[in-house]
C-alpha cells in the first residue's frame, strides 16, 4: 500500500511532465487509502456517459470495416454475435478484440472461451463485477426507495457471452463425468418418476449444502429458485430436442419449466412445477403434492369459466 501510494503520488499528483493520466482497470479502486495522497480523480465505469464511445468500436465503424474487408455481407452475424455492449446511455458498442479477430479470421466467428478466476465475493457483488467486466450489460434503470437507490435490471451482453457461458457450464459437466447426470433425462423421458427421485436425493447427499436449499428472511421461495435452477442445469442438453422455457406467465398462472417437444408425434411435453414443503401448514409431503394438484384445478376451473364467458358474450 505504501509503495503504490508514493508511486501514484509521483506519477500523477507531482509530476510536473505529465499533462493527463489514465487508470485502468475492471473495478473501482478509489475508495482505498492508496489515492489519499491524490484529491482530482475521475472515475469512469461502464455506467457513466463520459468517454462512452471510446471504449469499444461504434456499429458505424464496424460496419465500416467490414464493408472495406470485403465482409459487408457479415454485418447481421456480426451484429448477433458481439453487439450489446452498453457504457453509460450509449448502446451497439462493439468488443475490439471480437472483431478485429473476426476480420483476421476473413467472417469466423470468435467462440474463444473466457476464462475467469472463482471469485470469493458475495452473490452482490459477483453481479457488479460481470457488469464491470462486460459479461453483463444494464438493460433499464429504475429508482426506488425514499433514498432513491438504482436498481438495475442486467442481461447477458450478447451471443458471443451466452456462448461463452454455455461452454463453461457444459465443462462442469463434462469435468464430472462419473455422476450419471443423463440418468435424470432418461428417467424423465421414460416416465419413472422413481429413478427420477432416487436421482435427485443421491446427487443432494453427495453434493448440496444446507445453505443451498434452507430459507432466508429475505427470500421466501429460496429452495424453489435452487433446484428450479438445478433442474435447468440438468436437462440442458434437451435443447435440441425440447423447447426449454422457465418462468413464462401462462394461461391463469406462472409455470416454472416448461418442456415443447419439436416432434410432437414421438415426444410428450413436461411441464415442472416446484414446492416447498411448509412444516407448519403441511403434515407431509403427500399433503404439499396435493395442495399444488389443488392449484392446478384451481387454475383449470378459472380457465373454463373464463371460456365460458367468452363463449356467452359472443
Amino acid at each position: 500500500m505504501g509503495f503504490f501510494r508514493s508511486f501514484f503520488d509521483n506519477t500523477f499528483e507531482t509530476n510536473p511532465h505529465l499533462y493527463r493520466g489514465i487508470i485502468t482497470g475492471i473495478t473501482r479502486i478509489s475508495k482505498e487509502s492508496i489515492f489519499s495522497g491524490l484529491n482530482n480523480l475521475d472515475v469512469v465505469t461502464t455506467t457513466s456517459n463520459e468517454f462512452a464511445a471510446s471504449f469499444g468500436f461504434t456499429e458505424d465503424e464496424v460496419f465500416g470495416v467490414l464493408d472495406d474487408m470485403g465482409l459487408g455481407s457479415e454485418k447481421e452475424n456480426v451484429k448477433s454475435w458481439y453487439d450489446g455492449f452498453t457504457f453509460g446511455s450509449y448502446t451497439d458498442i462493439y468488443n475490439p478484440w471480437s472483431i478485429t479477430s473476426f476480420i483476421k479470421k476473413k467472417g469466423e466467428v470468435w467462440r474463444e472461451q473466457i476464462i475467469f478466476h472463482q471469485l470469493g465475493y458475495s452473490a452482490n457483488a459477483v453481479w457488479s463485477l460481470l457488469l464491470a467486466t462486460g459479461y453483463l450489460k444494464v438493460l433499464e434503470v429504475e429508482t426506488i426507495g425514499e433514498y432513491k437507490e438504482e436498481c438495475y435490471m442486467l442481461m447477458l451482453t450478447n451471443k458471443e457471452v451466452a456462448m461463452m457461458f454455455k461452454n463453461m457450464v457444459d465443462s462442469w459437466f463434462k469435468d464430472n463425468a462419473h455422476i450419471p447426470y443423463n440418468d435424470f433425462i432418461k428417467a424423465m423421458l421414460m416416465d419413472d418418476v422413481e429413478s427420477m427421485n432416487e436421482f435427485m436425493n443421491d446427487i443432494a447427499l453427495a453434493s448440496f449444502s444446507n445453505f443451498d436449499v434452507s430459507k432466508s428472511a429475505s427470500s421466501k421461495d429460496a429452495p424453489e429458485r435452487f433446484y428450479h435452477g438445478f433442474v435447468l442445469g440438468l436437462i440442458v442438453d434437451l435443447a435440441g430436442r425440447f423447447t426449454i422455457k422457465s418462468n413464462r406467465e401462462s394461461g391463469f398462472g406462472r409455470y416454472d419449466i416448461i418442456l415443447k417437444p419439436r416432434d410432437k408425434e414421438n415426444d410428450y411435453a413436461y411441464i415442472i412445477e416446484f414446492k416447498v414443503y411448509k412444516p407448519r401448514k403441511e403434515k407431509d409431503l403427500e399433503q404439499t403434492l396435493a395442495n399444488a394438484l389443488a392449484q392446478i384445478d384451481e387454475k383449470d376451473r378459472q380457465r373454463q369459466n373464463r371460456n365460458a364467458a367468452a363463449f356467452f358474450t359472443l
